[in-house]
């Protein structure tokens, strides 16, 4: 919840004249306050505000510092029901309002008729207008692979491409809008136990969203605006600013936890020994058994390899035009079977094509793979995990 926003709601319970005035006092607003000091980071953050779901039709998630195009509900609504997919993700990365010229100044609009003035407190540039159909829109074309530590994860390269003429399938998913029917919250909650996530945040749950049936859709409306600002602004504190010795140190093993969530473990970090990464609750926050996860990669053109390619396909000529084809369900949900671990995301299959490409994974990481796909073979032949 934004801060000009968290800051008005007692007002607004205190001001009956206001329109919102009666959605606070039923529950149908509501908030959950954390000093920004004592964040444990954006993932947490998300994960709280989803407790907050009671059952609504459709979800939206955006970052704070956010402005909504005009019936914005509306635009969104009219968009998933055009798509005709129960498991549509709408998602891209927002508009940008004040990216070169907001002044990081705060102001009180000039309304001394309307009620609750107070809470009417918002920076220079988010009077303005959100435009739903523009020429072009900011876009998620490609992402690559980064380091973070010792070990890899991924971040999206930001685009701007032509507006679609409908929502176009990509294999991306943006943390900054994604909307989707609330089913989506039952199914792929944010992790509980992913401290201080930032990069990898996007790809976690696109991989998990993806494995549980769902797809992503680049918006032919722009539903969304948001405040792109350096990190040492005033107005938008981040989370690695305060005790950061401490805080990363978290975030490296919130990084093993989510490779091994996403059957990365022996790809990423198999100089790590499993028992010491924090496994628990995989089945809630793992994958979903609908398509396999090693197949997610190959779809989003994305080679998760430590020596591959770092950046993905782009495509953006795609994305503005027809879109990917959908990649098949699998119903019965046999896929990702965390009680067989290395047999569920069939690693044989990536050391073979490794070894095929001249086989530039090294020899320790082929080793490990090997002797946990023996194992869970075996396993496996035994009828047992």
């Amino acid at each position: 919840v934004d801060v000009d926003c968290v800051r008005g709601l007692r007002e607004l319970v205190e001001c009956p004249a206001h329109p919102a005035c009666g959605r606070v006092r039923s529950g149908q607003i509501r908030a959950y306050r954390v000093d920004w000091r004592q964040t444990l980071g954006p993932t947490i953050a998300r994960h709280l505000s989803e407790r907050l779901y009671r059952n609504e039709t459709y979800v939206m998630s955006h970052d704070a510092h956010t402005n909504f195009a005009r019936g914005y509900d509306v635009v969104a609504i009219d968009m998933f029901k055009r798509i005709a997919n129960p498991k549509a993700i709408i998602t891209t990365y927002p508009a940008a309002y004040g990216e070169s010229n907001h002044t990081e100044r705060w102001r009180d609009i000039d309304d001394t008729k309307g009620p609750c003035a107070a809470c009417r407190r918002i920076d220079d540039e988010a009077t303005k207008a959100v435009d739903p159909t523009p020429t072009t829109q900011m876009s998620i074309c490609r992402t690559r692979r980064i380091q973070v530590g010792r070990t890899m994860s991924f971040k999206h390269d930001v685009n701007r491409m032509r507006r679609p003429p409908n929502p176009t399938l990509t294999p991306f998913l943006a943390a900054g809008f994604n909307f989707a029917l609330g089913q989506r919250i039952r199914d792929v909650p944010y992790d509980a136990r992913s401290f201080f996530l930032f990069d990898g945040e996007e790809t976690s749950l696109a991989v998990r969203a993806w494995t549980h049936g769902y797809d992503f859709y680049h918006p032919d409306r722009d539903v969304v605006s948001h405040l792109y600002i350096p990190n040492h602004s005033p107005l938008r504190p981040v989370f690695w600013t305060e005790d950061w010795a401490a805080r990363s140190r978290l975030q490296f093993w919130t990084m093993l936890r989510i490779n091994y969530l996403l059957g990365l473990h022996d790809l990423l970090d198999y100089w790590v020994d499993v028992k010491s990464i924090d496994t628990a609750e995989a089945e809630l926050y793992g994958l979903g058994r609908k398509r396999r996860a090693v197949d997610f990669w190959a779809y989003a053109g994305i080679d998760p390899r430590r020596k591959g390619p770092e950046w993905s396909t782009h495509f953006c000529s795609t994305f503005e035009t027809t879109g990917l084809r959908r990649f098949a369900v699998d119903e019965a949900g046999s896929h990702n079977n965390y009680s067989r671990y290395t047999d569920a995301f069939r690693f044989d299959d990536v050391v073979a094509k490794e070894e095929h490409d001249n086989g530039d994974l090294d020899k320790t990481s082929q080793s490990v793979i090997r002797r946990r796909t023996a194992a869970a073979a075996g396993a496996a032949a035994r009828g047992g995990p």
